[in-house]
């Protein structure tokens, strides 16, 4: 069963009959009609967004940044390796030692 506190919560909600009829009349008319939600609320609930978008910025920033640092750190293991090659390759030729490839 409904209580009245329930009503009321209902009646913030909703739009009861009397306010649906001003909102027809009005149109009807052609004149702009106040909605209940003010902007107020709005911003509030635009600021919640911001602030998911700005988390999310935040969280995708720190991953790129960590993918950049692998990047490099890939960048340098691969010139390392490659430069290590070169040197067993020198190596065996002057020992005259043959490698498989």
């Amino acid at each position: 069963m409904l209580t009245d506190k329930d009503m009321e919560k209902l009646k913030k909600v909703f739009v009861t009959k009397k306010e649906l009829q001003t909102i027809v009349k009005s149109a009807i008319k052609g004149e702009t009609v106040p909605l209940r939600q003010d902007i107020g609320d709005l911003k509030e609930e635009f600021k919640s967004v911001e602030e998911i978008a700005r988390q999310t910025l935040h969280a995708v920033e720190g991953i790129v940044s960590r993918m950049d640092q692998e990047d490099l750190t890939n960048a340098a293991r691969d010139a390392q390796l490659t430069r290590h090659d070169g040197w067993i390759h020198k190596i065996a030729k002057k020992t005259a030692v043959s490698l498989k490839d």
